[in-house]
């Protein structure tokens, strides 16, 4: 039986909703993302009956408060949102009066994510108690078929010079973990400091014109922002151990080491967490 069986349509569909890539992500990786914002706007409207587009400047706006204050949400959450309200679901009052603006889209949004966390924990509630433990031979597959991917990855690099590695600090976190890899505190404050300048040449060379004054202010206010905002320094933090881990790849490369052979002599590979 589906895992998601036991959950009520709404919490079925919020489920399969928040696990869409969220408006923060879209924003960075995809390049038609105010198209598909658009898009998005478009099918509420209709349903609204709201025939006049907003402004471009409302547009922007309303793009500048979804990157904002939403980010969290997927796209397919907005268009949730408007069709809980419709089914009067939300305790919200829906009427529009014909326009689409900043203060009708913010008071269905706040309504929609109050619902959607009550509902998310009924929802992270059944799904735990449905979720089976996995054996302890499911437990050591997972754990070496992610080494296996950390080893594929630098084969990579060592044959092709082709860094790829998905979620890059997960990767670094384990090997630092596992005393495989060692930092001095010099060393990382100079990953720091070169990820501070590929994230300020991020913030400048991001063509969009949506939320560009929200870049432009972070930027101007950098060093202020290092400290005040976890998210950005997170993400300052993450390019850092990025570096770090090239740095090993490189070194492991130039002394034609193993990796593989690292992981199994040190015990690592056969490790059960």
């Amino acid at each position: 039986m589906s895992k998601i069986s036991h959950l009520t349509k709404s919490e079925t569909r919020i489920f399969e909703n928040i696990r869409e890539p969220s408006i923060a992500v879209l924003s960075e990786t995809n390049e038609n993302f105010e198209i598909l914002i658009a898009k998005a706007l478009v099918e509420i409207m209709t349903d609204l009956g709201i025939r006049k587009f907003p402004e471009a400047y409302t547009q922007k706006r309303i793009v500048y408060f979804l990157q904002t204050y939403y980010q969290e949400m997927s796209i397919g959450e907005l268009k949730l949102a408007f069709e809980l309200a419709f089914m009067d679901m939300l305790s919200v009052d829906i009427e529009h009066y014909n326009s689409f603006d900043i203060k009708y889209l913010t008071r269905i949004l706040n309504a929609y994510r109050v619902y959607r966390n009550e509902k998310r924990k009924a929802i992270d509630r059944k799904l735990e108690h449905d979720k089976p433990e996995p054996t302890p031979e499911e437990q050591a597959q997972h754990h070496r078929n992610f080494i296996n991917r950390i080893v594929d990855a630098y084969e990579k690099y060592k044959n092709d010079d082709v860094f790829e590695v998905r979620i890059t600090w997960l990767v670094y976190d384990f090997l630092l973990e596992n005393n495989l890899l060692e930092i001095s505190e010099n060393q990382w404050n100079v990953f720091i400091e070169e990820a501070e300048k590929i994230y300020k040449r991020r913030l400048l060379n991001n063509k969009s014109n949506y939320n560009r004054r929200g870049r432009m202010q972070k930027l101007k206010n950098f060093e202020i922002l290092r400290f005040q905002y976890p998210n950005e320094l997170s993400k300052i933090r993450n390019i850092a151990k990025e570096l770090a881990l090239k740095a090993y790849f490189k070194m492991l490369k130039e002394k034609e080491i193993n990796l593989k052979e690292i992981f199994i002599k040190t015990g690592v590979y056969e490790q059960r967490k």
